[in-house]
């Protein structure tokens, strides 16, 4: 995204441009495959950092392990509610209930030594991306949050094929998707997600024409799984419409509003 703008959103919060993860979060036969996939240890962690980000630009790192967040540790914070599972979203939630642009301390610990690094954060469409335990290769909205399945985790080959996905299920939560009734009217607000995910992959960096490539190995497993999504086009459908509209795609401002304004 350009810096300084923001996706119009329903829900905005403030942001280190960070994800956390924690172990404690899957079963415990997942345990191995998850360490594999994200390198957690027994700490909440941080997993992913968004480029030119307020974490990026502060120092914090993949792999770097949060032990407090503005003097409140981690364990403190799991202490609060009732399912320590989640603790990383328990986390996400103390820096998002922030004033955006507000600076905080992160505590972490980074090769066996402790660190405190201040973090300016920014204000940030709050959706949040939750990694599932289930072998269905499978991605999905509620609205606010985006899940992804450990199955479509080992399906797709790399990260522009993650992004394009990511940017369907964030595009519902950006135009907050209304309900529509009928095959029609759900299909066209699939297409719209489609192309505006696309775009939204696109605004971020990655490649969106190796990411179509996802749909092609998608379609087979469609057929093979004998898979019928009513609301969705078929898989080579998707695919010949997001090549066909891919030459014109644009970071377009129109779909961004100014922090400024």
């Amino acid at each position: 995204m350009p810096r300084g703008y923001t996706p119009k959103c329903k829900y905005i919060s403030a942001s280190a441009g960070i994800s956390i993860d924690y172990i404690g979060a899957y079963k415990k036969y997942n345990h191995t495959f998850v360490k594999k996939m994200t390198g957690l240890r027994e700490k909440p962690q941080i997993i992913y950092v968004a480029n030119d980000g307020p974490a990026a630009r502060a120092g914090l790192m993949i792999g770097d392990e949060i032990l407090s967040v503005d003097g409140i540790t981690t364990e403190r914070i799991a202490n609060m509610h009732s399912n320590k599972d989640i603790l990383a979203y328990h986390i996400q939630d103390v820096i998002a209930s922030k004033s955006p642009m507000a600076t905080v301390k992160f505590e972490i610990r980074r090769r066996d030594k402790a660190h405190t690094i201040p973090v300016k954060l920014e204000r940030s469409c709050s959706a949040r991306f939750i990694l599932k335990s289930d072998q269905n290769v499978r991605a999905f909205s509620d609205g606010k949050n985006i899940a992804f399945t450990t199955g479509i985790m080992r399906f797709t080959r790399n990260e522009d094929e993650l992004a394009l996905i990511a940017g369907h299920e964030l595009a519902h939560v950006i135009a907050g998707t209304p309900k529509r009734s009928g095959l029609f009217g759900r299909r066209v607000i699939e297409d719209k997600a489609d192309l505006f995910g696309a775009e939204l992959a696109q605004c971020a960096g990655y490649d969106v024409v190796r990411g179509i490539k996802f749909w092609s190995r998608y379609h087979k497993y469609e057929v093979r799984k004998k898979l019928n999504f009513q609301t969705h086009r078929s898989a080579q459908s998707r695919e010949d419409r997001l090549r066909e509209a891919a030459p014109s795609l644009r970071c377009r401002k129109l779909l961004l509003e100014n922090e400024n304004s």
